[in-house]
Order: C-alpha cells, then sequence, then structure tokens
C-alpha cells in the first residue's frame, strides 16, 4: 500500500526506502539493480519474511540473485538504509505509537512519548564480513535482547532501551533541530495513514456494519523509523500489534536446575522493565480514555485519569486530524 503510494507520489513517500515483493517483483529489483550497477552503485538490501515477526528471519543481502530460489514465501525486499545516523557509535531507532481512533471522521493521535531501541555491537556500513551481525545491524528488541551486551537498566536516559524523549534531548544538545524533526515524524505518520486507510476502512466495515450497534473501535500501531545522517526520518515498517509488554525477558543465571523448551533452548525470565512501563502504562491507559464515548470522557479523564475536566487530560497522545487534543508539551 506505501510502496502503491510512493510509486505515484515519489517526493511525498520518499520517506520509505525503496522495496519490493519477492517473488511478484523479482524481475524489476533486478532491473532497478542493473541501473545502479551502471552508475557505479554497490547497494545493501534487508531481506524480511513477509509474515514474519520480531525480527526473525530477517538478513542482509548484496546481490539480489541469491534470491532467485526464494518462491515458497513472499519476501519484503528494502533497500538498505547504510548512513544511519548514530549515539556514542550505535545504530538506533524510534518505536513511535500512534492512535487512530475513528477512520470514518479520521482521527490520528501520535504519544509524544516513545521508546528508542539500540543495537548492541557498534555500527559498521554493511559487508562481506559484517553482514550476518544482526546485533550491529537490526535494531530489534527481540533480537538484541539475547547479545551479550544488552544493557538492562531502570535508567530512563541510557542502555539498550530509553525513553524517546531522553533521545530527542541528547539530540538537541548536539545541535539538531528536534521540532523539525518532530514535524517531519508526524508527517511520516499521517501520510502512512492516509495510504493504508482504503484497506482498512474495507476490512472494518467487514468486520462491523455501518448499521451494527454497540462498540467500535480503534488501534494502536507502531511506527518503526530510522534516522539518517541528516537526521531525517524513514519508515522502516508499521507494526499493527506493537508490543504492549511491560515486563524484559532475559536469560536465567547459571544453574543446574534450569528450564529447557522443547528446542532445548534455556527458557527467559521475565523481570520488570522501568523503561517500558514509563511508556507504555500512559500509552494504553489514555488510548482507552480517548477511545470514550465523548458524553462520557470528561468524567471518565477525571475518574480514571488523574486530572480534572477544566485542566485538561495529562495525556502523552497529540491529535494529527485536527480534532481535540490532549494537553501536551512538544519534545
Amino acid at each position: 500500500m506505501i510502496r502503491r503510494m510512493a510509486t505515484l507520489f515519489p517526493e511525498e513517500y520518499s520517506f520509505y526506502p525503496k522495496s519490493w515483493m519477492v517473488p511478484e517483483e523479482f524481475s524489476r529489483l533486478l532491473c532497478d539493480c542493473a541501473d545502479h550497477a551502471k552508475n557505479g552503485h554497490n547497494i545493501w538490501f534487508i531481506v524480511k519474511p513477509d509474515e514474519g515477526s520480531q525480527g526473525s528471519g530477517i538478513f542482509l543481502c548484496d546481490d539480489p540473485h541469491k534470491l532467485v530460489s526464494f518462491t515458497a514465501k513472499n519476501y519484503l525486499v528494502q533497500q538498505y538504509l547504510p548512513n544511519p545516523l548514530t549515539l556514542d557509535g550505535y545504530k538506533f531507532d524510534f518505536r513511535v505509537y500512534v492512535l487512530l481512533r475513528n477512520i470514518n471522521k479520521l482521527e490520528i493521535f501520535v504519544s509524544r512519548e516513545g521508546m528508542v531501541r539500540f543495537c548492541t555491537l557498534p555500527y559498521e556500513p554493511p559487508n562481506a564480513r559484517n553482514a550476518k551481525e544482526v546485533y550491529m545491524h537490526l535494531t530489534n528488541y527481540s533480537l538484541n535482547k539475547h547479545s551479550e551486551n544488552y544493557e538492562h537498566t531502570d535508567s530512563m536516559t541510557r542502555g539498550s532501551k530509553r525513553l524517546l524523549s531522553s533521545v530527542l534531548n541528547l539530540l538537541q544538545s548536539q545541535g539538531w533541530d528536534i521540532a523539525l524533526l518532530w514535524k517531519k515524524i508526524e508527517q511520516v505518520c499521517i501520510k502512512t495513514i492516509f495510504a493504508i486507510l482504503p484497506d482498512l476502512m474495507l476490512a472494518y466495515r467487514d468486520e462491523i456494519p455501518p448499521d451494527k450497534e454497540g462498540p467500535k473501535c480503534f488501534q494502536i500501531l507502531g511506527f518503526d523509523i530510522l534516522l539518517d545522517e541528516q537526521c531525517n526520518p524513514y519508515l522502516l515498517e508499521v507494526n499493527a500489534n506493537p508490543s504492549l509488554s511491560i515486563e524484559h525477558e532475559q536469560e536465567p543465571p547459571p544453574a543446574d536446575d534450569v528450564t529447557v523448551n522443547q528446542y532445548g533452548l534455556v527458557e527467559m525470565e521475565s523481570v520488570p522493565s522501568a523503561v517500558d512501563e514509563e511508556i507504555k502504562r500512559p500509552i494504553v491507559l489514555e488510548a482507552l480514555l480517548l477511545a470514550c464515548p465523548a458524553h462520557h470522557r470528561d468524567k471518565t479523564l477525571w475518574t480514571l485519569g488523574g486530572s480534572s475536566p477544566s485542566t485538561g487530560c495529562s495525556v502523552p497522545w497529540h491529535s494529527l486530524s485536527g480534532g481535540p487534543s490532549p494537553t501536551t508539551t512538544t519534545p
């Protein structure tokens, strides 16, 4: 859907890396790569299983001919962004949360707080030697939590998972225009919703016909956004069901009686994650409050949200669709 819009409006959707579905668009992929080769450009690709999740099955590739045998499943082949902005030498990305409250009368909210996920190996541009170093190239928490370098901490400003606001403050201290960056991120969110809206409306009407009585629905989406070396945001993917877990999974300390699963792997143990709790509890609570019918909303916000109707709701959500917006501050 986003790829179609990028084809029709390349300038407006330049935030989405060039992508191909394999095997369906394998011929076009080869043609595009041949054009790059003529110009002396060697490009890398990140290959993602179409039905994959949590980073499983993702790998890097610099030769599309190696994908000729990938016919049993659908894969998204995406041009790899080789020059990401790094902090302390580590690649990172943003998880930005977006609330889609209504699609008939479009209402979009973006959370002012989110998550930043760091790789656990210092970044180097991809090459034949490091292409398999997932802890260097992939920011997925589900992968990096297995790294011996993963830093789990209760701090909001350091570690392998941090508050978005803390990293924005750090970038601002380095001279980056954070107000402009945030405006660009909001535009990414809005344009992406516009791209997927027709399919969303069809699916919604299949499940909830217009004449059906009772509660409607809303959706929390997770936008994964990478910054390039000029601090421009690029959309990596949109998660329809972003993890809302507030725990960190880690391998238990060595012991004789550790639990092993059916695959012979040590079972992970869950411990509290202060960063996840700081981010996700308000997001879920206030999303539920915002989803309340309008005639109940003020009373509900005052009762459950802890703020009076006269002062507004102290929530992280900010309206992108011109509707009522909770009181927020710019990162």
